[in-house]
């Protein structure tokens, strides 16, 4: 599944509308990060709407019920726990009782580690891209304004003086 990104309309800060919090302003089409959010009261124009890819991604699913959740995690433990129990038994229950407990605990947080997950990829991702931009621009020939030499980086090599921007 492709992650879209946007940049925010106050800080310029690229994040993933669907894995955070936003605020989307239809006329503008514009984003603004949950970080802005928490920071100054969103103007009365603007109103709070989910942004457009998360409400195709979520419409096949059902939201989870809190006694599963809750019967999830205390089944899980029990079963971790039985294993711990069990392994100077002789038999190779305690295994099987490990790997139930530890698929029942894996199911359900598994939505919240794929989030996390998916923005460090997607932190990743941009920090390569900056660096990929800042090395081509270190690599892009400038002239000198003092002595008229081409060159690279943010020095003339021959005159010593900082490159113009």
């Amino acid at each position: 599944m492709a992650v879209s990104l946007v940049k925010c309309s106050q800080c310029g800060k690229v994040f993933d509308p669907v894995a955070e919090h936003c605020l989307h302003d239809r006329n503008t089409n514009a984003y603004t990060c949950a970080d802005c959010l928490g920071q100054a009261p969103p103007p009365r124009s603007r109103s709070v709407f989910p942004a457009p890819a998360a409400a195709s991604a979520d419409s096949g699913k059902k939201p989870r019920s809190r006694t599963g959740s809750v019967l999830r995690i205390l089944f899980g433990i029990l079963f971790i726990l039985a294993a711990f129990n069990s392994v100077n038994d002789g038999d190779n229950i305690w295994f099987t009782c490990f790997v139930i407990g530890a698929a029942l605990l894996i199911w359900q947080f598994w939505p919240q580690l794929r989030q996390l997950l998916r923005k460090k990829q997607t932190e990743v991702r941009v920090q390569r891209e900056a660096e990929a931009r800042e090395a081509r621009e270190a690599n892009r020939q400038k002239i000198c304004s003092h002595c008229g030499a081409v060159g690279t980086g943010t020095v003339c090599e021959y005159c010593g003086m900082p490159f113009d921007e």
